[in-house]
């Protein structure tokens, strides 16, 4: 297993470049990936543009192979009727 950090978890966008540096290198020392887990925060609810950059950097270095091995799970998912009502209500503005 690999956990990276996220993009603009670090210090700026030069510690993303290496962040992405390293996660080439560890792929050509493994040889194989089987699986990615792509952990998005649930009260974050919008795509940022620096995750897609981050999904196309993986979909480039992958290829679309990519896609077919992504398990999407999301964190910090309230599952109350109330967060549920909340949610709804969000939408709507």
């Amino acid at each position: 297993m690999i956990d990276t950090p996220g993009i603009g978890d670090t210090k700026g966008p030069a510690a993303d470049c290496q962040n992405f540096i390293g996660v080439a290198q560890a792929t050509r020392e493994i040889g194989s990936i089987d699986a990615f887990l792509l952990i998005i925060k649930g009260d974050t609810t919008r795509f940022t543009p620096k995750l897609v950059e981050q999904l196309r950097f993986f979909e480039e270095l992958f290829g679309e192979q990519f896609w077919k091995s992504v398990i999407i799970e999301v964190s910090f998912w309230s599952h109350t009727n109330a967060d549920i009502q909340r949610r709804k209500r969000k939408e709507l503005d």
